[in-house]
């Protein structure tokens, strides 16, 4: 029995303790159920013959496997899922205005950083592993 001014959450957690046993219904009945007995208590009760009774009827309506929508494996393609997974990233990207400004700022800054390195060089293996890099 909760206690007038017990929180119903706080109640709810003291009952599976030592001190719980001071709400427990009948005061003569100082210890908690076992697990087997709390079992058998809630199969013999209401609820746990309503359970039992609506587990043993036959299923309603259409069987499941006749069902043309769970037929298939997935449910979109894989050109689908690629499609929809880009879409996705690209308004992630779009709606990440910071980011995308800090990436042009690191992109123009690293730029200018490689271009001075070989701003004034002659040998076009040497321009041709900037692209590279």
């Amino acid at each position: 029995v909760q206690p007038d001014r017990m929180d119903p959450a706080d109640w709810l957690q003291s009952l599976p303790t030592k001190d719980g046993s001071k709400y427990l219904a009948n005061p003569e009945q100082m210890n908690h159920l076992t697990n087997e007995e709390f079992a058998q208590k809630f199969i013999e009760s209401e609820r746990g013959e309503e359970i039992r009774r609506k587990l043993q009827e036959p299923p309603k309506g259409v069987p499941l496997k006749d069902k043309p929508e769970l037929s298939q494996k997935y449910a979109n393609s894989a050109l689908r899922n690629i499609k929809l997974v880009i879409r996705r990233e690209l308004l992630i990207w779009w709606r990440d205005k910071t980011r995308r400004i800090a990436r042009l700022i690191q992109c123009l800054i690293m730029g200018v950083i490689v271009g001075t390195v070989f701003w004034q060089s002659d040998d076009p293996q040497t321009r041709m592993g900037v692209n590279f890099q």
